[in-house]
This record gives structure tokens, C-alpha cells and sequence, in this order.
């Protein structure tokens, strides 16, 4: 019964059954090395010897049987000479060394390196150790050519960066960041700001399917007039072949607060594919309420700016400014005729002498409201104390004829009236400044006209 104890490992087997555990394990080793890599070799790296296991048709060619033949040291020498990139020599030289070998493989059972063969593909060196009875450093070592996977796994590891880093980067900018994978499966990466609540209130209720999520997020929390464009936005099939590689989509929407208040978010969206090939959805929001309302005022103020230098305060129509930057306009627009209205107030002069400048503008203001409802304003000019001029584009003769006499009869109405004339032009006309001043000559026609007949109606009374 001692003898039998003396024969027990301390794993429990006796020596013949450990050393028959060892060479099913080598076997099974040397074998799984066999189908994945071309040229397979046992190395008994104490003594150099070197036994091939399979060779494939390319290191026979390249080698013939010197490879094992010769003693392992000079065998890595032959073959880093003839088949390694000459910039990575020296570091596959150290890497194949039995100290080297020995070392990594006291740590662990195994290990592998990536190097650049001598027509510049992507090669695999896998080292696995075998256990001896004897404590001796044996290895069983595979090689392959692996460009195409390789290349492959690094571009994917690249992208994969790239995401973290996109990922990591939107974190510290947005409120919330979430990853939709491939399989519609929406995951928090990090969140900062309260928000995100909203959003794993719906997760808690509809699971984490993408669609549902957003789709009750979007009805429980967003501005109704906002709904259906963000939608349209979050539709994933869509979405995944909207967003090129790397590339983004913003959109800016309203989300309620409480009530009526609401303040102003931007949803960022990006893809970019994880280390196994998928394609996945980066999807940040943020709150961009102070940033977009400041903007919106100083667009007002901008506005304000711009309508106050091209608008005449009184009358509210374009000013002389604006008219004559515009002439340049009509110059090189295409159009069918053109009809330019020369409009002077008669007897502003007087009425502010009898009656006051206030009344003098209310007079003003008057034919102006009458000039944007006949013509519109947008050219409609006042160019003058009591001129205006107005652009009419593609008008029939008959039609701007009936404008103008409807203009004077609804000035009449309040004892106002102006003198209007006109001048057209058909196809594009080579000088607007004839045109107007064929429309002024017009006006002044109907001005003498109208002041005659103010005499004659004088001395019949």
C-alpha cells in the first residue's frame, strides 16, 4: 500500500498515468495548432532540436528540409533571414530565442506574435508549451500567413478606438450617451444630467428595443409640433443607412419642462462598428436651451438691425437705401415685362402746414397701407418726403391700369390723393433707370394735371 502512495502524483495520478495525460494533451495541442496554422514544429528548446509536425507546400519551397534539419538557433536565423521584413529582423530574432520563449512561458501556457513577412503580409506566430516529466522546456510553435484577418481585426480595432473615443468624447459634452446595438438593444454608456431619467422610465416600461423607447420618450416628453420629425429621425433602418461610416446627424427639438415651458435639446447621432464588424448607434443628447436662445436674440437683434437700416420707420415699406441696392437686382432678373409705378402725394406740403406733421403722416402711412395691399411690399419702396416707387412683375397694361385707379379711389375715401404714373417694359429691360425715369415723367404728367384741374375747380367756384 506505500509503494502504490510512493507511485501517486501529487494531482492524484500515478506517473504512468500523467505521462499518458500529457501526450493526450500534446497531441490534442498539436493537433488544434495544425488546423489553424500552416507549418507546425515541436522544439525542444534546451537542446535546439527541431521536429516538424506538417509543413505546407510554401515552407517546404522556401526551405526544403534545412529548416529541422539544422539546430533550432540556426534554423530561426535561416528563417527570419528569408522570410521576416528586414525592419522587423532584429525584434523576430529576439522573439524566437529560446531565453525568450523559455521566459514567456514560465508566466503563461502559451502565447502569440504578429509580424510582417518579407512580402509584406501579416504573419502569426503561436507558441504553446508542453509539460515534461522531467522539467524541460518543450514547445510546440505554428506559423501562418494571416494577412487578410489580420488586416481585417486591426481596421476593426481602429473603428472600434475610434467609437470609444467618440464615446468617450460626447460623454463629457451631452447629458446622456446611450449605444442602440444591432440587435435594437438600447444600453446607457454614461449620463450626467437628470434627463436621462426620462428616458430609463421608458426602458423600465417597454424594455431596452430602441423603437418603443423613443417612441413613448417622444409622446411622453416632447413639444407636440416637434413629434413627428423626431420620429422620422429615430427610424433605425433608416437611420443605419442615412449615417455614413464615422459620419453624424444633429437635430435640435423642444422637450417639455412642466406645463407650457419647455426647453431646447440637441440629439446627436453617430455609427461606427465595435470590434466584431456590427454596426452600432451612438446616440447623445444635450440641452442646448441657453445656447439656442441666445442665438435666437441675437437673430432678432439682427433683424431688427437690418430691418430698421432697410425699412422706412414711418411707413414701414423698403427705404431709398435698400431701393437703390436692389435696382442692380431687377438688372439681371428674368422676367416677361416689367412695370415700374412712380407715386407722389399731392398736397402733403399743405396738410402739414394747416393741419401738423401728425397729420402729414397719418397721410403718409395711409397710402402706404394702400400701396401693400394693392402691390404688396416686397417692392415697394418709399424713396422720398412724399415719393414712392413700386415694381411690378409679368401685369397685363389693363391690370396695372385697374390697380392704379382702384389705388386713387381708396385714397379718396379719406380726401387723400397722389399722382401716379407708370412705365412698362417687356422682356428684360437694358437700363431700369430709363424705366423709371419714363414712369417719373409720367407722374409729373398727372401731377400738372391733377393741380389744373385743383385751379380750374378753384375759379368755377
Amino acid at each position: 500500500m506505500k509503494k502504490t502512495d510512493e507511485l501517486k502524483t501529487s494531482e492524484g495520478l500515478s506517473k504512468e498515468e500523467l505521462s499518458r495525460e500529457r501526450e493526450k494533451q500534446y497531441q490534442s495541442g498539436i493537433y488544434a495548432l495544425s488546423k489553424e496554422y500552416a507549418s507546425v514544429y515541436y522544439v525542444k528548446l534546451d537542446t535546439g532540436e527541431v521536429y516538424p509536425y506538417n509543413l505546407s507546400a510554401r515552407i517546404e519551397g522556401m526551405f526544403g528540409d534545412q529548416f529541422y534539419k539544422l539546430d533550432y538557433e540556426k534554423a530561426i536565423v535561416v528563417y527570419v533571414e528569408k522570410a521576416v521584413i528586414e525592419s522587423e529582423k532584429k525584434k523576430m530574432l529576439h522573439i524566437l530565442s529560446p531565453e525568450y520563449i523559455i521566459r514567456k512561458l514560465k508566466t503563461s501556457d502559451s502565447f502569440t506574435k504578429v509580424y510582417l513577412n518579407n512580402n509584406n503580409e501579416y504573419c502569426e506566430m503561436k507558441c504553446v508549451k508542453i509539460e515534461q516529466e522531467d522539467g524541460s522546456n518543450v514547445a510546440v510553435m505554428g506559423f501562418a500567413v494571416k494577412d487578410k484577418e489580420i488586416r481585417q481585426e486591426q481596421q476593426l480595432k481602429e473603428e472600434f478606438t475610434m467609437q470609444y473615443a467618440l464615446l468617450e468624447g460626447l460623454s463629457h459634452e451631452y447629458n446622456s450617451v446611450w449605444l442602440a446595438k444591432p440587435n435594437r438593444q438600447l444600453e446607457l454608456f454614461r449620463a450626467y444630467k437628470p434627463e436621462t431619467r426620462d428616458m430609463l422610465r421608458s426602458i423600465r416600461r417597454d424594455g431596452r428595443n430602441i423603437e418603443p423607447v423613443i417612441k413613448h420618450y417622444i409622446h411622453d416628453y416632447i413639444v407636440p409640433d416637434d413629434r413627428e420629425d423626431l420620429l422620422e429621425l429615430f427610424d433605425y433602418d433608416a437611420l443605419m443607412q442615412r449615417i455614413p461610416e464615422q459620419g453624424v446627424v444633429k437635430h435640435t427639438y423642444r422637450r417639455i419642462v412642466k406645463g407650457d415651458e419647455y426647453r431646447y435639446m440637441q440629439v446627436i447621432i453617430a455609427k461606427a462598428r465595435d470590434p466584431h464588424g456590427w454596426a452600432n448607434l451612438i446616440i447623445a443628447f444635450r440641452d442646448v436651451d441657453d445656447i439656442v436662445r441666445y442665438r435666437m436674440q441675437q437673430e432678432a437683434a439682427l433683424n431688427k438691425a437690418i430691418r430698421a437700416r432697410d425699412h422706412d420707420t414711418l411707413t414701414k415699406l423698403k427705404n431709398r437705401y435698400y431701393y437703390e441696392r436692389q435696382l442692380e437686382v431687377y438688372a439681371d432678373m428674368d422676367y416677361e415685362s416689367i412695370t415700374c409705378i412712380y407715386i407722389d402725394v399731392n398736397g402733403l406740403h399743405e396738410v402739414n402746414n394747416e393741419k401738423g406733421h401728425e397729420a402729414g403722416d397719418d397721410m403718409l402711412r395711409r397710402v402706404a397701407l394702400y400701396i401693400s395691399k394693392i402691390w404688396g411690399d416686397e417692392n415697394s419702396y418709399r424713396i422720398g418726403g412724399d415719393e414712392f416707387v413700386v415694381f411690378v412683375f409679368d401685369k397685363e397694361k389693363e391690370d396695372i391700369t385697374g390697380d392704379v385707379e382702384g389705388f386713387g379711389k381708396a385714397l379718396s375715401t379719406y380726401g387723400y390723393s397722389a399722382s401716379v404714373g407708370y412705365a412698362r417694359g417687356t422682356g428684360k429691360v437694358d437700363d431700369i433707370q430709363d424705366l423709371i425715369r419714363d414712369a417719373e415723367t409720367e407722374m409729373y404728367k398727372a401731377k400738372k394735371d391733377h393741380y389744373k384741374g385743383a385751379r380750374d375747380r378753384r375759379r368755377r367756384q
